[in-house]
């Protein structure tokens, strides 16, 4: 009944979003050339990729780098000792990182990490290098091994410097292998050059802006001429400003977990691609050019009738200090003088400005909040160009209720910039958006308004989350129009499916012994006292599992969009006896019914018209797929399914309208519940899957190639032809049960449940007749 009720929440038809696919066809052995035995070639069974197990190249093991955890060199007596004499205060109970990081972040001390990799990664590594014999190594040894491997491998990169701006500082420096590299070795080996050429850079500058992009080629089939397409994505690491001060090797760090993040994001796609080769590693230096606040530039016009900021006329570089001082001592002052520096000088002692150089750019204002705790600073900008040109530039990201709020304008000329303070934030901000006279409250970080303060707060919960924006509106008139019209034609066919299960209960585990659950426990608290040492979360406790679902049946329905051209009765099972595998009967099932359809029918039908038809074409005047208007080049477009005429189109819109090439199976809670069923049988059968995971356990959608037939191909080969079911789940677009679905339906609007089997064979009956 369920996958009825699925069927007429949607209608009758989906539309594209085809995802590519590929099926590489079989071949009998492997035939890799054996290593050990010469002129010799592998005799096992091969996978999809044509290659067995033991010489298939897993993507893991090629593509996916290795990275361990970074941990600094000092004991914990070390850093306690440490933390006492900076005057940290809470940092008894603090693990190892933890502990680490409270110490940098209240004072100027940076430590200085190294990876550290497990012996798991250390395998890995060796296995990728060639390395034999290191499974019975210790751990040092293995690692000593490993090193060696990789510095001996030193001279298989070349380097290619192309900096040539001031000096050659600024420019482009390029790695790339001799041989071909595993990603994990390529990076490695790429380090010290790495190092060394912002090393040099820092010599000469100050700061510089960093990038780190890894290009790659990757290879995947395509299914329909069995041909391959390649594609060269760039992994970045995006900018990252390094200063003299900064720890080289930490940034580094950084950037490379970056590149990492986005091939493993690449990975969880799905699409079917696989490692080709490395060509390049690229090193991006450019100038760093910091936003810092100087001397004294008098306001504009604008921003001055609003009476609205206090401007510090100074005569030096310390605008930012003299700003801050005049918003934390302005009722103290006599107000008439408030923009003249002698009013705040017996003030300048209460803050502290260790380290920070002024001008002070933003960098410098996240240390002044480290130093000076109460006082949080946020800057905004302001545009003369356009309407309402206030915007945020700098919020704080540190959240406290307590916390004195210091708002500053940064207003800049064509040679310098200045901070002044914003004393009053309605009146700065409340006729660009309103005409209304009155106090408005407006969030810091998006410059929303509202009229309660008891509004603005519950706003605030959800903006806190999020980084400042500045808010564009588009312009009067602009607007936007659907374009990808190929998109827009209805699937042929849509199966509406849904599993029934019984819950049977697990038989629990023989109770323990006295013995034995005491080492449980014991064992329970040693790894309790391991993670709080080495730091991280405590594991959860196991899973205590109770009853099992096992499929008692399923119904599926194909829809067609035309049910002249194909209509059948659902397809309803129930399991016959006990231990039947119901999930492979779906699978064998719904694949026949889907091979039947496509070998049974013509769906290449010539085009039918009517005079009517003749008529509409001839008086048409615009394009029936993108509705835009026709020219000389209109031609008549038709249903290759039914024959029947469609409308007049463009040539080029006609030649791109095609049926999308797969088939929707929609289940309600797919991820959550009935992918889990026949998942297994769906992989254990002909044709591949690709699926879009959202974890490791639950999937966003999946596609399975089945084979429908065979072609010639242009040199006359015999090529199978596929046809793809896409599994998706309709819970992620109407997020409500079965139950509150049929509740808010009319119960007019089951047309497909009356003509199903509880319903008439005229489509009459009411809702009692057909409901279990």
């Amino acid at each position: 009944m369920s996958s009825k009720i699925i069927m007429d929440r949607l209608g009758d038809s989906v539309c594209e979003d085809s995802r590519p696919t590929s099926s590489p066809e079989m071949q009998k052995f492997c035939n890799t050339p054996l290593k050990r035995k010469k002129e010799q070639l592998c005799k096992g069974k091969p996978g999809k990729d044509g290659l067995c197990w033991r010489h298939s190249p897993r993507q893991d093991d090629t593509f996916q780098p290795i990275g361990g955890k970074f941990r600094v060199t000092e004991t914990m007596g070390e850093l306690r000792k440490i933390a006492k004499e900076e005057g940290v205060r809470g940092y008894s109970r603090k693990n190892k990182m933890d502990l680490v990081r409270l110490i940098e972040s209240a004072t100027d001390r940076k430590f200085k990490r190294r990876e550290v990799l497990t012996r798991k990664q250390l395998k890995a590594i060796a296995r990728r290098r060639g390395i034999t014999n290191f499974s019975r190594l210790k751990k040092d040894q293995l690692a000593e091994k490993v090193k060696q491997s990789i510095e001996e491998a030193a001279d298989q990169i070349e380097i290619a410097d192309k900096r040539e701006a001031v000096g050659g500082i600024f420019g482009t420096v390029d790695i790339k292998p001799k041989t071909q590299l595993d990603v994990e070795t390529f990076i490695r080996l790429s380090w010290g050059k790495i190092r060394s050429t912002i090393s040099e850079g820092l010599v000469e500058k100050k700061g510089l802006k960093v990038e780190i992009l890894l290009h790659v080629e990757m290879v995947r089939i395509i299914p329909a001429t069995s041909e391959n397409n390649y594609a060269n994505p760039i992994f970045r690491s995006a900018s990252r400003v390094i200063l003299e001060s900064s720890d080289l090797d930490e940034e580094i760090a950084q950037m490379e977990d970056k590149i990492k993040e986005s091939m493993e994001a690449f990975n969880a796609k799905g699409s079917g691609w696989t490692f080709g080769h490395i060509e390049k590693l690229e090193i991006q230096l450019n100038e760093h050019k910091p936003l810092k606040g100087s001397s004294y530039i008098p306001l504009p016009k604008k921003l001055a009738a609003k009476k609205a900021i206090v401007n510090v006329k100074n005569e030096d570089q310390q605008c930012f200090k003299w700003a801050i001082l005049s918003a934390l001592h302005h009722e103290e002052v006599d107000q008439k003088s408030s923009h003249r520096v002698k009013q705040y000088e017996k003030w300048t002692d209460e803050l502290r400005f260790d380290g920070i150089d002024f001008p002070v750019s933003f960098r410098g204002i996240d240390r002044f909040e480290k130093f000076n705790e109460g006082i949080k600073v946020n800057v905004y900008g302001f545009d003369m160009g356009k309407e309402g040109g206030v915007y945020p530039m700098r919020i704080s990201e540190k959240e406290d209720a307590g916390a004195k709020h210091v708002d500053l304008m940064l207003v800049a000329n064509d040679e310098t910039r200045h901070y002044c303070w914003v004393k009053n934030l309605s009146r700065l901000l409340t006729a660009q958006v309103s005409d209304h006279d009155g106090e408005a409250y407006f969030c810091r970080r998006c410059l929303n308004h509202f009229t309660r303060q008891e509004k603005l707060d519950q706003h605030i919960e959800y903006c806190g989350q999020k980084k400042a924006v500045k808010i564009e509106m588009p312009s009067e008139g602009s607007y936007i129009s659907f374009q990808n019209h190929i998109r827009s034609m209805k699937v042929p066919f849509v199966v509406y499916a849904d599993f029934e299960c019984f819950t049977t209960k697990v038989q629990p585990e023989p109770a323990k012994s006295g013995v034995d659950r005491i080492m449980q426990m014991l064992e329970h608290f040693l790894e309790l006292i391991k993670q709080k040492v080495e730091g991280g979360e405590p594991s959860e406790p196991h899973t205590k599992i109770l009853q099992k679902h096992v499929p008692s049946g399923f119904c599926y329905h194909i829809k067609c969009f035309d049910e002249t051209v194909y209509a059948k009765e659902p397809v309803i099972y129930t399991t016959q006896q006990e231990g039947e595998d119901v999930g492979q009967i779906f699978v064998d099932r719904l694949t026949k019914d889907i091979r039947e359809i496509y070998q049974q029918n013509d769906f290449k039908k010539p085009m039918t018209m009517t005079e009517e038809d003749k008529i509409a074409f001839a008086e048409a005047t615009k394009c029936f797929i993108c509705d835009q208007e026709l020219g000389e080049d209109r031609v008549r477009d038709h249903c290759h399914f039914t024959g029947k005429f469609r409308g007049a189109a463009h040539n080029d819109c006609n030649l791109n309208y095609r049926a999308p090439k797969f088939i929707p199976v929609i289940f309600h809670n797919l991820a959550g519940y009935d992918a889990h069923l026949f998942i297994k049988a769906l992989g254990a059968t002909e044709g591949k899957i690709d699926c879009i995971p959202n974890t490791e356990e639950r999937y966003i959608s999946f596609t399975k190639s089945v084979a429908v037939g065979s072609y010639k191909d242009k040199k006359g080969k015999m090529k199978t032809l596929y046809q793809h079911l896409r599994f998706i789940d309709s819970f992620k677009f109407m997020g409500a049960s079965l139950q509150k679905l049929v509740e808010s339906t009319p119960a007019d609007a089951f047309t497909n449940m009356r003509r199903g089997i509880w319903g008439q064979a005229d489509g009459s009956g009411t809702l009692q007749d057909w409901t279990l």
